[in-house]
C-alpha cells in the first residue's frame, strides 16, 4: 500500500513567502516582549541575566491560556506587574489558574515599582530565596494550595493569637522576622 504524498505538502504549508509561520501564541508573546511598558522594562532590567539570586527569568511567557509578565521556571514563581488598566476579575482568574498549575504568583502594582523599585526587587529576591511557609496539598498535586493564606488553615485559637499580634491569616509576610514569628503558630506536622 502506498503512503499518501502529504509530506512535502505539509512542509510547504508551514511556509508563507519563504518564512516559517509561527503560532498565534508565539506571535502574541513576541508582540508583548517588543511592546513592554516602561515599568515592565525597569523590572526586566533587574531580573534579566540572573541578577536576582542567580535565578533565570523569562518575560512575557505563555502559560496555558495566559501570558505571564516574568516567570522563573525553576522556582515556579510568576511575577505580574499590575498597571492602572488591569482588571481585578481577570487578574483573579489568572492568579487562580496559575496557582492551580503549581505556580506562586507575586502581583506588584506599578505604583510600587515607581516609588520603591529596590524594595520590589528585594521582595522578589526574598520570595525566591527564603524558605516558604509549609502548605498542605489536597489530593492531586495540581490542585490549588491550601496554606497559611487560607483562613481555615489555622484553628480558631491560633487565629486569635495571630490577631493579637496584628497579623491577619492572609497577610503578606515580607520580612524574615515576621515569617519566623508566624512559624511558631503553624500546625504541627
Amino acid at each position: 500500500m502506498r503512503q499518501p504524498l502529504t509530506g512535502w505538502i505539509a512542509r510547504w504549508a508551514l511556509f508563507q513567502d519563504g518564512c516559517a509561520m509561527h503560532s498565534p501564541t508565539t506571535e502574541r508573546a513576541r508582540y508583548l516582549r517588543n511592546n513592554m511598558t516602561e515599568t515592565e522594562c525597569r523590572v526586566w532590567s533587574r531580573l534579566r541575566n540572573r541578577q536576582v539570586g542567580g535565578y533565570k527569568f523569562r518575560r512575557q511567557v505563555p502559560v496555558g491560556p495566559y501570558f505571564v509578565d516574568f516567570l522563573c521556571i525553576s522556582a515556579r514563581l510568576a511575577i505580574e506587574v499590575d498597571g492602572p488598566l488591569h482588571e481585578d476579575d481577570a487578574d483573579q482568574r489568572k492568579t487562580e489558574w496559575l496557582q492551580k498549575a503549581g505556580y506562586r504568583v507575586v502581583r506588584v502594582p506599578a505604583v510600587d515599582v515607581d516609588e520603591s523599585f529596590d524594595d520590589v526587587i528585594h521582595g522578589i529576591y526574598l520570595d525566591l530565596t527564603e524558605p516558604r511557609l509549609p502548605t498542605v496539598w489536597g489530593g492531586h498535586p495540581r490542585e490549588a494550595r491550601v496554606g497559611w493564606g487560607d483562613p481555615n488553615y489555622f484553628s480558631s485559637s491560633k487565629r486569635m493569637e495571630l490577631a493579637s499580634l496584628g497579623l491577619a491569616c492572609g497577610a503578606r509576610l515580607r520580612t524574615s522576622a515576621t515569617r519566623a514569628c508566624i512559624a511558631c503558630f503553624l500546625p504541627a506536622r
